[in-house]
């Protein structure tokens, strides 16, 4: 295996892994947590439409100014459909998920292990939820990419001594810290280690130091706050982050442990002390100092490992070819974890994910504009996510009591709205949609009663439903004229509510 095998199966992996990510942008563009829409995508558009994102002290603009730079650049094309705008931005984010690629090159370009390299850039293409991971809405997925390409680029660039590459690895890190505050611990522990086994490098440490300093002073001045006070807001908000939920200490160790597959790639750990050859025990220090740190705080989601994803699938890769003549590996650790590889990455490319929150309004925004939401104790009505979907021309109208049909009727008889969704997620109200859908008026009709559900979201209702809610089905019928229902494939008379 030679530079020139790794730098031909890089662009061969870089090519899967931008087909995969874009699969998973189309496909899956619901939300994994609030913090999808609520934290960033929401306020992106509302950036992009009234140049406000009314984001709270503590949280940075930067990435709803980017955000919001790619919606206005999708609405220049001529996307103004929400679900497209959504998709446009995770397929942004799914490209920009491609530097850990470089990342990878660069690193086992530096150790010249070009076998380990290889496995690595076919790990970051299609691990089983790479491309999930790499197209979320999140901090921690923006940042994954400038954090792995500035890790690979500091190997590189202080193995083979190239000062200006060095400055542009810390850039990447700084930028990554500025993303995702959190991120810092990494780049603290980069500058750590330069300092004291690297020491002739300190002064483009320090220079770029303190250029991150002066564009996180920057970007609070551009918005109009005081320097470095969302940074300062940050720490202190989350000094008591248990009261969104607390885990115990070892849930990040193992969501960590969990991007190798463990327990199923437990016979790779065997191997583990080959990861104390150079470069392998630099990036795994950087990744346990992440890993650390996040343990230690009480509010834990798996969503916090994602910054360090890319760079742990170096790590998993080398333990993969080191452990290539273990008779346990071949027989039950490689076969289990690519069967168990490969239906993550048919779920995480293909099937979408809470889309009792926002099924409804992202289905009928494809169809008009103008659609009257009826909301009868809906996931649609109780969240906040809604309001990405169902922008002027359209209305949400919570009602406690039954809809009648006269109403829907006197609605759509005034013409301000082409359609009438009526939505619940209470079993207990499947009777009144069923009974619209039956009701044979002779200029308006409702459509069948249909179901906003994934079977990933039904599969993780039904295993703890209390727990579990946002994963909820929601039910709804369409009401309008017999040839705009035609028109726009709603079926009539065929209740369904299975």
């Amino acid at each position: 295996m030679s530079k020139k095998d790794l730098l031909r199966h890089f662009w061969i992996a870089l090519a899967i892994g931008l087909l995969f990510r874009v699969l998973s942008a189309y496909f899956v563009f619901g939300p994994q947590a609030l913090d999808d829409y609520l934290n960033q995508l929401i306020p992106s558009y509302k950036f992009a439409e009234m140049g406000a994102h009314f984001l709270p002290p503590w949280r940075s603009p930067l990435v709803i100014w980017i955000l919001a730079g790619v919606i206005n650049a999708a609405k220049w094309m001529g996307i103004v459909n929400p679900v497209a705008q959504a998709q446009a931005v995770y397929v942004f984010i799914g490209i920009l998920s491609l530097t850990t690629f470089l990342g990878c090159y660069f690193f086992f370009l530096a150790i010249e292990e070009y076998a380990i390299g290889v496995v690595a850039l076919y790990f970051t293409a299609i691990h089983g939820l790479m491309p999930f991971v790499s197209t979320r809405a999140f901090l921690e997925s923006i940042s994954m990419g400038p954090l792995t390409l500035g890790a690979g680029l500091v190997i590189w660039s202080i193995f083979l001594e190239k000062r200006y590459a060095l400055i542009a690895a810390l850039s990447c890190l700084g930028l990554a810290t500025l993303i995702r505050f959190q991120d810092g611990s990494v780049y603290v522990a980069v500058v750590l280690w330069i300092l004291v086994f690297h020491r002739k490098w300190w002064k483009e440490v320090m220079g770029v130091s303190f250029l991150v300093a002066c564009v996180n002073a920057g970007i609070d001045l551009i918005d109009h706050r005081q320097p470095f006070s969302t940074l300062l807001e940050y720490l202190n908000v989350n000094k008591d982050v248990a009261r969104y939920g607390a885990e115990p200490w070892y849930a990040t160790w193992v969501t960590w442990l969990a991007i190798g597959f463990f327990p199923f790639s437990l016979p790779l750990l065997g191997k583990v002390r080959c990861l104390n050859k150079r470069g392998f025990r630099e990036v795994l220090g950087f990744v346990l100092v992440f890993v650390l740190a996040h343990s230690l705080i009480s509010h834990k989601e798996e969503r916090f490992i994602y910054p360090v994803f890319a760079m742990s699938l170096w790590l998993w890769a080398a333990l993969w070819v080191y452990s290539r003549e273990s008779k346990s590996f071949r027989r039950f650790a490689r076969p289990a974890m690519l069967a168990l590889n490969f239906a993550a990455l048919i779920v995480g490319c293909f099937i979408n994910t809470q889309v009792g929150e926002i099924g409804v309004p992202a289905r009928l925004s494809n169809e008009s504009s103008h659609v009257l939401y009826i909301d009868r104790e809906s996931l649609v009505g109780k969240g906040e996510m809604w309001e990405f979907f169902i922008r002027s021309g359209a209305h949400m109208e919570p009602q406690k009591s039954p809809v009648a049909m006269w109403e829907i009727t006197e609605q759509l008889s005034s013409k301000k709205y082409d359609a009438i969704a009526v939505m619940t997620s209470k079993t207990d109200d499947l009777s009144e949609l069923e009974s619209l859908s039956e009701d044979d008026q002779k200029e308006y009709q409702c459509s069948k009663v249909y179901k906003e559900s994934s079977m990933i979201d039904s599969l993780i209702y039904k295993m703890n439903p209390g727990h579990n809610e946002r994963r909820r089905p929601t039910w709804y019928v369409v009401c309008s004229d017999h040839k705009w229902l035609q028109v726009h494939n709603f079926d009539l008379k065929k209740a369904m509510i299975n």
